[in-house]
């Protein structure tokens, strides 16, 4: 099948409308431009291409010099024609507008991916959103992006807090922040509590498609319940003292962790850089592939002297330190402290991941995450050839950890179960896997270029949304991130409670948004509730997870940690014997009936 015939049956499965036309011709060549009138255009996408960096690269540099070197009758005109290129390394971004300061943004897609790919295989819900809100999703499939919504002039003067509620098909979010020359957002997207929207202010909506953002409905608010803000465990600051992350629990606990790599992408230190940022202190990676220690090495090093362009000083993964090579040991298992990582252990072995006896070697035992990663092992391999070793590696590895017990969770004496996730990038593979019940329950998957390809079509339709994602995946900003909470820590017991009950205690106690929640059961979270008014059974110690876009600090107002319903309904404004008052309220924005707070325990 050809190009034409694979583009055409995908845009038929997917319900695009709109005419492709095919040119064959070289993207680095002024005449072959010249043929498709690319002066006249109004978007120019340059794609990457092929399975190194590098070189993909310097093909997108290529083509940027042959766009400025249209001849002079048909250059691109500097505000009609805008130029698009996606690059693989940071590096390479301040090459891109210099070439055409007028048209040209470069846009890197692949270091989100990779940190969403490991957020998904560390804390799974909130990989899961982030997957969900970056990808492009096809007609009729029920998910979720951010889209942006300027203010109607029928909301302007309504409470934020109050014209949340006016949105049944999605979540509002917060306003849009002025934005820098560099694309970060001055200030907090969620705003005070006593934020009024006003006119030229751009709400930021979790919405199914554009229907939905748009249908909002006028009503009168009432502002949300005078009553002191309650949390019923505490809620700390998204950072610790030492600078960890903390974006939600791990199922084996924050507890030093054991991490199968299998598979050595050219970019695999992005991947290392990750995990440091994530795991706890004293954790252990294990990196199993045919590539030798001295290719890794070099891709370390140049990870550990990278900086990030555009800004004043480094990320925190990213810290400029010379990397120390010591004298390497005659063994092919080696153990590696590169500066740039701070909390985890690394230790190199050489092996196949498709090979048993290469995985029987590796502590699958003790572990707690597996990452399949795609590695090419030459330039022009193709990716279902990849797919295919990486799907024969999670089979493989699925019959060991049977056989050593690792599934059966009496007999490892572990807390969970080995989390195993897989990468995948040939669309065709992703066809197959989701019509495979019994394969697609061996792990998770994670389609990367599907993925990558999402984010940069969405920095190409709204330039402002891609930012706030990055600004979102970025720890060294102080603004809003995207957590998953125990729901234990906003009802004091068993209750049955709305989205606008969670909603209104997440909004009193910390000032976040309850995107959605992830429950005991179901294979994956939910974000956006369909029916927000529908009361569901919540238990204050079952093992539902609530996703909470919340600002920086979620304790920075006076808030109450109680352990008593008692306590709750003095805090509240409220006598016991009226606390049962509440029980039945059917306000969008109630706080759930105080009867039904009981005592649990600080965590």
């Amino acid at each position: 099948m050809d190009m034409k015939q694979e583009v055409n049956l995908l845009v038929r499965s997917r319900g695009v409308a709109g005419n492709i036309s095919f040119r064959s011709g070289d993207p680095t060549d002024p005449t072959d431009l010249m043929k498709v009138s690319a002066n006249r255009a109004a978007d120019i996408l340059i794609m990457s291409a092929g399975s190194n960096n590098r070189k993909s690269d310097q093909k997108a540099i290529q083509t940027l010099l042959a766009l400025a070197a249209l001849p002079k009758h048909a250059q691109l005109d500097d505000t009609d024609c805008h130029v698009f290129a996606e690059v693989q390394n940071s590096d390479t971004l301040e090459v891109v507008n210099p070439l055409l300061p007028n048209n040209a943004e470069g846009i890197v897609a692949r270091d989100a991916v990779n940190q969403m790919l490991i957020i998904r295989a560390l804390m799974p819900p909130v990989g899961y959103c982030y997957i969900e809100l970056a990808s492009y999703h096809k007609l009729g499939v029920e998910k979720n992006s951010i889209y942006p919504l300027e203010v109607p002039n029928a909301l302007v003067g309504i409470p934020f807090q109050d014209a949340c509620r006016l949105f049944p098909r999605a979540v509002v979010c917060g306003i849009m922040p002025d934005q820098r020359d560099g694309g970060t957002f001055k200030t907090t997207a969620i705003p005070d509590k006593s934020a009024v929207l006003k006119n030229g202010d751009t709400l930021l909506l979790v919405a199914t498609d554009t229907e939905a953002v748009d249908c909002w409905e006028p009503a009168s608010c009432s502002s949300l319940p005078e009553r002191r803000p309650i949390l019923h465990s505490p809620v700390g600051d998204i950072l610790t003292h030492e600078g960890q992350l903390k974006l939600g629990p791990m199922g084996h606990g924050d507890v030093p962790s054991n991490v199968l790599m299998l598979g050595c992408p050219n970019d695999f230190a992005s991947f290392l850089s990750f995990l440091d940022l994530y795991l706890p202190m004293g954790s252990h990676v294990h990196v199993l592939s045919p590539r030798s220690v001295e290719v890794r090495e070099s891709s370390l090093h140049r990870r550990a002297t990278m900086t990030s362009p555009g800004t004043t000083g480094s990320r925190p993964w990213e810290t400029p330190t010379f990397f120390r090579v010591s004298e390497r040991p005659s063994s092919n298992e080696r153990e590696e402290h590169p500066d740039f990582l701070q909390r985890i252990q690394v230790t190199h072995h050489v092996g196949s991941p498709t090979e048993k006896s290469s995985l029987a070697k590796m502590p699958l035992s003790t572990s707690h995450v597996c990452l399949i990663l795609a590695e090419y092992h030459t330039e022009d391999e193709e990716s279902a050839a990849i797919d295919s070793r990486n799907l024969t590696a999670l089979i493989l590895v699925r019959n060991l950890l049977v056989e050593c017990g690792r599934d059966d969770l009496k007999r490892s004496g572990m807390p969970d179960r080995c989390k195993v996730l897989i990468e995948l990038t040939d669309p065709k593979s992703r066809r197959v896997v989701e019509g495979n019940g019994s394969v697609r329950k061996l792990g998770s998957f994670v389609y990367s270029s599907a993925l990558e390809i999402g984010m940069f079509a969405q920095a190409v339709r709204e330039k402002s949304m891609y930012h706030f994602i990055l600004q979102l995946l970025d720890p060294s900003c102080r603004t809003e991130h995207l957590v998953s909470y125990p729901v234990r820590y906003f009802i004091g017991k068993d209750n049955d409670l709305s989205y606008w009950d969670l909603h209104a205690n997440i909004w009193n106690s910390t000032g976040g948004i309850l995107l959605g929640w992830k429950r005991k059961g179901e294979r994956y979270p939910l974000l956006n509730p369909p029916n927000k008014t529908t009361v569901l059974q919540w238990s204050a110690h079952g093992d539902d997870q609530l996703l909470v876009f919340r600002p920086p600090s979620a304790q920075d107002m006076d808030v109450d940690v109680v352990t008593d319903a008692h306590v709750v309904a003095e805090a509240s404004g409220l006598s016991a014997s009226k606390a049962g008052a509440t029980a039945n309220s059917t306000l969008p924005h109630s706080v759930p009936s105080l009867d039904a707070l009981g005592k649990t325990s600080v965590q």
